[in-house]
């Protein structure tokens, strides 16, 4: 996971994508644990980085408690919980916008606040 991590970091800066700001969108499964990766990358780049953390009530993947763990003690790290509809942000034209919400193998209905959540972030 650090490797692909680094990668796609890496990749990022050598595109111009450092003035951005990054607005990382997560739940708690695997794709979560491998996006936190990618903001604590970030952040040590000194980047703008907004993660929000759809709040399910579970405790999620294994790689996730221990990449957020590391988040809480940079200084610089801007972390939202998503719980209702009114705790969405606003996007801005110069953001990059990572979505981790969900993975491929997801086969059940999203439910209300993660559908408004695709819906707001398809509409980017």
């Amino acid at each position: 996971m650090e490797q692909a991590t680094k990668a796609c970091v890496e990749w990022l800066l050598r595109n111009g994508f450092r003035t951005h700001t990054f607005k990382i969108f997560c739940g708690k499964g695997n794709n979560a644990g491998d996006r936190l990766a990618i903001a604590r990358l970030l952040l040590h780049q000194r980047i703008t980085v907004n993660l929000y953390i759809l709040e399910t009530g579970k405790s999620g993947s294994e790689d996730f408690p221990q990449n957020l763990q590391h988040l809480h003690e940079l200084p610089l790290a801007v972390i939202h919980y998503i719980q209702t509809e009114d705790t969405l942000p606003k996007f801005d034209t110069n953001d990059v916008i990572i979505d981790a919400l969900f993975g491929s193998g997801l086969i059940k209905p999203l439910e209300v606040i993660a559908a408004e959540i695709v819906e707001q972030l398809n509409g980017t």
